[in-house]
């Protein structure tokens, strides 16, 4: 049950542009996606490529890095498509995380293209030294980036979505990268660095089960591992701050297990939606430690 609350979780993460997003399972039992799709736009050149999932590299500051990468079937080369990069958790890579959350199938069905990048490591992790200072991972992922604009027809704008030490990573990319990024999605692991010096909007989901001891979704120590969360409340209500948006939010209950905070009347268009999964685990894997965790600054209580 536990690793089935895992998969559809990570199933139902918003792709940034995707015309058929709400058709997926849980926006589809709250009236859709809350990501917008941009309008496509056509490429000065084409730029063909052949469909499926392949492994590509570049190198970073003398260190070869990896990543996946997969072109869905529908793929032209002519029209710029959706940029999805997926995130894994510690000590998992790339194709675990394609194989764990069916990205290649929804990629396929909504013309979308995927990255999911390969941390280094003993174990592979991500590292969250923060957004301003040297961080090789981020360098990485600037490279691949490139890499994809110089070779594929993309949007000019991605979103973004990890794991437990992926969706820490994701919050450290959402502000390190600036406007490229319009939308981020975590699962088992939600919070904001303290130098963040993202401006403008962006949409944000997170998923958390109220059980996980991995981490804590009242924030704390964790069970498992030497390290200190925040509270995913507190967490969340950072990035609707961020956003503009209302100090009220409201709850909907789903299901007799997932509830879900929306944020309402945020800047741009933009929203910020938690889903609270009571009982589970969401089998979130520990992130490394890190002195950048950011501020929990506002009270976290159980729902209700």
């Amino acid at each position: 049950m536990r690793r089935l609350v895992c998969v559809v979780v990570m199933a139902i993460l918003a792709v940034a542009g995707c015309s058929r997003v709400s058709s997926m399972a849980a926006p589809a039992t709250t009236g859709g996606s809350p990501i917008t799709a941009p309008t496509a736009s056509p490429c000065a050149a084409r730029r063909a490529a052949p469909p499926g999932q392949s492994t590509r590299t570049v190198t970073v500051a003398s260190v070869s890095r990896s990543w996946i990468e997969y072109v869905p079937k529908g793929y032209d080369g002519a029209t710029a498509r959706p940029l999805v990069v997926t995130l894994h958790g510690l000590g998992s890579d790339g194709t675990q995380q394609l194989a764990a959350t069916g990205w290649t199938t929804i990629a396929d069905r909504d013309n979308a293209i995927v990255l999911s990048p390969n941390a280094i490591g003993e174990p592979a992790h991500w590292d969250l030294v923060g957004t301003r200072r040297a961080n090789a991972d981020i360098d990485f992922v600037e490279a691949m980036l490139a890499s994809v604009d110089e070779r594929l027809c993309v949007a000019p704008r991605l979103s973004l979505n990890g794991i437990s030490n992926g969706a820490a990573f994701a919050a450290i990319l959402a502000c390190a990268l600036g406007d490229r990024v319009s939308a981020v999605a975590f699962v088992a692991m939600t919070f904001q660095p303290r130098d963040c010096g993202r401006t403008s909007p962006i949409t944000v989901v997170a998923f958390h089960g109220t059980d996980d001891n991995i981490v804590p979704y009242y924030g704390g120590r964790s069970e498992v591992l030497p390290i200190n969360v925040p509270a995913v409340e507190s967490a969340i209500v950072d990035w609707a701050y961020k956003d503009g948006c209302g100090i009220k939010s409201t709850d909907q209950q789903l299901s007799s297990e997932v509830t879900k905070r929306a944020f309402i009347g945020c800047r741009g268009g933009t929203t910020v939606d938690l889903y609270i999964i009571a009982g589970a685990a969401t089998l979130g894997r520990a992130a490394r430690p890190s002195n950048d965790w950011g501020s929990p600054p506002h009270k976290s209580t159980p729902p209700k």
